[in-house]
C-alpha cells in the first residue's frame, strides 16, 4: 500500500490532450490564473511546446521556462529535480503552477518506470504547495497505460471536462502491481557475464571488464560499476541468496546488467521514494540508481526480485543541484 503524506498540499492532475495545440488551449487560462494569484508558474516540455505555450500568455511575464528533450528525460531524475525545484520554490513563499509535458514512452520498460514516476509524486511531491498538471498525448496512450494514469491522479481533465477522477486509486493498490511485468527483452539471450553469488567487490571487476570490452567512456564505466554495486549489495541486505549477476555487450558501446535474488522484492516504488532504514521503500543505494540510470527495470514473480539497468556511451550526466 503507498499513501499520501498527511500533510498533502501538492495537488496533481492528469491532462489528456490530442496535440500540442489542444494543450497550449486547455492550460493557457491555467497559467494566466496562476499569474493573476500571484503564484509562481512553470512550464516543463519540450522546446517547442514550452515557446508555444509562453507566447500565448505573453502576460504571464515571470514563467520559470525548463526546456528538456525528450530523450533527456527519464523518471527518476524527473522526480528528483521536480523535489529539489519544488523546495527551492517553496522556499521563497509563494505556491507555484506547473505544466509538465510528459515524454512519450517509445517501450514497454520506458512506461514501466513512468507511471511509478506518476505513483511516487503523490508521495515525494506532497509537502509542497504547488499544483501540477501532468499532460500525456492521448492519442499515444493504450487502455493500460490510461488506466494506470487514471489511478495515480487525483483530477482528470480533457478537452471536453475536468474535476475529480473516480478511478483515483488513494491507497495505492494499483502500484503494488508495477512490478509484475516480463523480463527485459535482453534476458532473453545468453549472457555475456554470469556470477553466482559474488561479492560486491567481485562483481564490480568483472563489470569493468565488460564496460571496458564495450568501449564505454570513463565516466559510463564509472556508472555502471556503481550501479552493479548497489544492486548487489541492496541484493545480500534485502534479497534472498542465490544471488545472480548477469551481463551482456548489447552491442559496441552499450552494457545491460541483472541482478537477480529469490526474495520477494522491494516496494513497487523503490529508488523514487525517501529511503530511511527501516522504511518499506528502504533499499539503499538504489535511488542513486535511479537518478543516474535512464534505462532501469523491475520485476518480480515466482523466482524473486531482478532488477535490469543499461549504460551505454553518452552517459546521463550528473545531477544538477
Amino acid at each position: 500500500m503507498i499513501t499520501t503524506h498527511p500533510e498533502q498540499t501538492f495537488r496533481h492532475d492528469l491532462v489528456l490532450h490530442d496535440g500540442p495545440e489542444d494543450l497550449v488551449r486547455l492550460m493557457a487560462p491555467f497559467l494566466r490564473a496562476g499569474a493573476a494569484a500571484g503564484e509562481r508558474t512553470v512550464v516543463l516540455g519540450r522546446p517547442d511546446l514550452v515557446d508555444a505555450l509562453l507566447a500565448a500568455v505573453p502576460e504571464v511575464t515571470d514563467a520559470l521556462a525548463l526546456r528538456e528533450q525528450e530523450h533527456e528525460r527519464f523518471a527518476g531524475r524527473d522526480l528528483h529535480r521536480a523535489q529539489q525545484l519544488l523546495a527551492r520554490l517553496d522556499g521563497e513563499g509563494t505556491a507555484v503552477r506547473i505544466v509538465n509535458q510528459m515524454p512519450v514512452a517509445t517501450t514497454p520498460e520506458q512506461w514501466h518506470e513512468w507511471r511509478r514516476y506518476e505513483a511516487a509524486a503523490n508521495v515525494v511531491l506532497a509537502p509542497y504547495r504547488a499544483w501540477g498538471k501532468c499532460a500525456h498525448d492521448e492519442r499515444t496512450l493504450d487502455a493500460g497505460m490510461l488506466e494506470d494514469l487514471r489511478a495515480t491522479h487525483a483530477h482528470v481533465e480533457d478537452a471536453h471536462s475536468g474535476g475529480p477522477n473516480a478511478a483515483f486509486d488513494e491507497a495505492g493498490t494499483h502500484a503494488g502491481t508495477f512490478f509484475e511485468v516480463p523480463a527485459h527483452p535482453t534476458e532473453a539471450s545468453p549472457p555475456t557475464l554470469a556470477l553466482v553469488d559474488p561479492s560486491s567487490a567481485d562483481a564490480r571487476r568483472a563489470v569493468r571488464e565488460l564496460a571496458l570490452r564495450a568501449g564505454l567512456p570513463e565516466t559510463a564505466q564509472e556508472t555502471v560499476i556503481l550501479a552493479t554495486s548497489e544492486a548487489v549489495e541492496n541484493a545480500w541486505t534485502h534479497g534472498r541468496a542465490p544471488v545472480l549477476v548477469r551481463g551482456w555487450l548489447d552491442r559496441p558501446g552499450r552494457v545491460t546488467v541483472a541482478v537477480s535474488d529469490t526474495g520477494p522484492g522491494p516496494h513497487p516504488l523503490v529508488g523514487l521514494l525517501p529511503a530511511s532504514p527501516g522504511s518499506p521503500y528502504d533499499r539503499g543505494g538504489m535511488w542513486m540508481v535511479q537518478v543516474l540510470l535512464r534505462d532501469v527495470h523491475h520485476r518480480t514473480g515466482p523466482g524473486g526480485y531482478t532488477v535490469t539497468f543499461s549504460v551505454d556511451d553518452d552517459p546521463v550526466a550528473p545531477p544538477r543541484g
